[in-house]
């Protein structure tokens, strides 16, 4: 729900998304069995495409988290794989792009 909600670009999302990044940081996902999976993947998602979509306003925050003696391992590794997904994101996006105009010329 968040991803979607991010993905869809509303106007105040550069202004709340270094709030947002660091709440969806520091959120603590259920331990209730078989939903932790669900709820870890639909976070990462959700930063996923907050950073893609407000990289200036997130990038900042994720770096200072990373760094930050207030995180344990697994939100470091979070973060981490968060930018390289969506590193991995943008670049599938843009190959996307290129093939399109390359048929449309």
């Amino acid at each position: 729900m968040a991803e979607q909600l991010v993905r869809a670009m509303p106007e105040e999302l550069d202004n709340a998304a270094a709030d947002l990044s660091s709440a969806l940081i520091h959120v603590r996902c259920s331990t209730v069995e078989g939903e932790e999976d669900t709820a870890e993947d639909k976070r990462h998602g959700a930063l996923v495409a907050l950073l893609a979509s407000s990289p200036l306003a997130s990038v900042g925050v994720l770096t200072r988290e990373l760094y930050s003696p207030h995180v344990d391992v697994s939100q470091r590794l979070l973060i981490l794989d968060v930018m390289a997904g969506t590193s991995f994101w943008s670049k599938t996006l843009e190959t996307f792009r290129t093939e399109t105009r390359s048929k449309t010329v």
